[in-house]
């Protein structure tokens, strides 16, 4: 009678341990996919754009104006447009591939590399994006996943050039603050989804959110920046389609806004 109890219990144990992982299983698969949100018929405001840097040491430019001696004779130290102030343009959620993408996404996603730099940023097909077979419900498996053929409708993509003034000595410390500004939407969910990767040409990459607004954010690669030379930084604003806030019923939360980046360094104090 006792080996019977006993056996019933351990059977009873292991039934309960069997039916825990099974729900941590089924917890685990929600998880894997709770991103998978991302639809085509999400589109969304985004926002006006502006860079500037922190006072007459600092010099900022954008375009055509890509080198220290064209920087220092533009004498830009304040604000900049970078290309967009004033204009709103429909997004489409996207999202910067990553390897575990690669590895999930080989057929839909071969040939892509995953974004680790300044070099495989720029590629449009190391960007993607993809539908979901329920656009509301974020727990819901993708369907129909697609590299980007172009950034437009999808990505904003802005470059702005540092340099320090002439003469000056060489910097350091070099941070980026951005500033996100909502335009509407009083429910306080604004700028869920909205993300900013940040790409330098010395090999720093890091995505500023909303949450970041208002903080100086370290992106001081291995180099300093001389007088002579000049740092370049990639900026690109994106809807994250990887954020289970992103969907069609979602939507209403996704509205305009304006962002501005302000860089500053320190100077480097020269050692007697």
């Amino acid at each position: 009678m006792t080996n019977t109890k006993k056996k019933k219990g351990n059977k009873m144990k292991l039934l309960s341990a069997v039916g825990m992982l099974t729900v941590s299983a089924a917890m685990l698969v929600s998880s894997t996919f709770a991103w998978f949100s991302m639809n085509k018929t999400v589109s969304a405001q985004t926002m006006s754009i502006s860079a500037k840097s922190d006072g007459t040491y600092l010099m900022i430019g954008t375009g055509d104006n890509d080198t220290a001696d064209e920087i220092q004779a533009q004498a830009t130290t304040n604000s900049v447009d970078i290309g967009t102030s004033g204009v709103f343009t429909a997004l489409v959620p996207s999202t910067p591939a990553v390897a575990d993408d690669l590895t999930a996404h080989a057929t839909e996603l071969t040939g892509a590399s995953a974004v680790t730099n300044l070099a495989t940023a720029e590629v449009y097909s190391n960007w993607w994006t993809a539908n979901s077979s329920d656009p509301n419900n974020a727990t819901t498996n993708t369907i129909n996943v697609k590299k980007l053929t172009t950034f437009d409708g999808f990505v904003i993509k802005k470059t702005v050039y540092l340099t320090v003034a002439d003469g000056s000595n060489e910097a350091d410390t070099l941070t980026i603050k951005p500033t996100f500004t909502a335009q509407s939407d009083a429910s306080g969910k604004t700028f869920q989804g909205i993300k900013v990767l940040v790409v330098t040409d010395d090999g720093v990459m890091t995505t500023l959110t909303s949450t970041q607004s208002g903080s100086a954010i370290s992106i001081q690669g291995s180099n300093n920046i001389t007088s002579t030379g000049v740092r370049q930084v990639d900026l690109y604003i994106y809807y994250d389609g990887k954020d289970s806030t992103v969907k069609t019923s979602n939507y209403a939360n996704l509205t305009g806004a304006d962002v501005e980046f302000e860089f500053a360094v320190e100077p480097v104090v020269p050692t007697t």
